[in-house]
């Protein structure tokens, strides 16, 4: 790889209080998974980009190599100073180099100075009908935003060829459409309309993928029209166990 600068993230709290093992990863060598790891699924290339690392013990099962990946050092810059998403961010674990999650932010939109004094000032309802919104079953929902059983059939295929990559090293066993809960399934956004009515905008899909080993991926997809989603969420942290891969680590 070209020039990637890494630094280890020492402001973090968890930093300063742990000690790195010396059975785990080397920084160097989590560095390389995880490019690898960007590149497999979103074919893009870490070179030259600027890559802060963290090793990250939470008092899990696990220990893991964290990395933010942004654009330049300037970039990572003006995400101290004010809200810029990171191209990247994966998380593996710290000594089989296991893929455990990844973010890839796809744009970054953010609502208008009218839209988001709109919402203020609406506050109390749009609570209301959020909350009425997650009370219904998801063919409800669907009916609702007028998603087509086709559209949610592309989605699907995208989200299982993600986890064909994400896992790596085991195949897709099944895939579905999370059942409706708050902070999952079909992610949506109230707008009011000229008439001060409100309707439900479809930012995202979370779509549960198992593999042969048991393990879940949980993947959010932004719609093809969200007016806010911005990021390919991919995550398997949530998993209590280590599965058996008989020697395909």
């Amino acid at each position: 790889m070209a020039r990637i600068l890494v630094v280890e993230d020492v402001e973090s709290p968890w930093q300063q209080y742990q000690e790195i093992p010396d059975h785990i990863l080397s920084m160097d060598e989590a560095v390389e998974i995880g490019a690898m790891y960007v590149w497999e699924l979103f074919g893009e290339s870490l070179d030259g980009m600027y890559i802060e690392m963290l090793y990250s013990d939470w008092g899990t099962a696990r220990t893991y190599w964290q990395g933010t990946v942004y654009r330049d050092e300037e970039a990572a810059e003006q995400h101290e100073l004010e809200y810029a998403a990171p191209l990247y961010n994966f998380l593996i674990d710290s000594v089989t180099g296991m893929r455990v999650d990844i973010t890839a932010t796809i744009d970054t939109k953010t609502p208008s100075t009218e839209e988001l004094e709109v919402l203020r000032n609406r506050r109390h309802d749009t609570w209301e009908l959020m909350q009425s919104w997650y009370e219904k079953d998801i063919t409800e929902q669907i009916a609702e935003i007028g998603l087509t059983e086709t559209e949610i059939d592309a989605y699907k295929k995208q989200a299982t060829e993600l986890a064909e990559k994400h896992f790596n090293n085991s195949t897709v066993a099944e895939a579905g459409l999370i059942s409706p809960r708050p902070g999952a399934n079909l992610h949506v956004r109230p707008r009011f309309d000229e008439a001060d009515n409100m309707k439900f905008f479809l930012e995202s899909l979370t779509f549960s993928v198992t593999d042969d080993t048991g393990r879940e991926a949980l993947i959010t997809i932004p719609a093809k029209n969200a007016h806010f989603a911005s990021a390919i969420i991919i995550s398997t942290q949530h998993n209590d166990f280590i599965p058996d891969l008989n020697g395909r680590e």
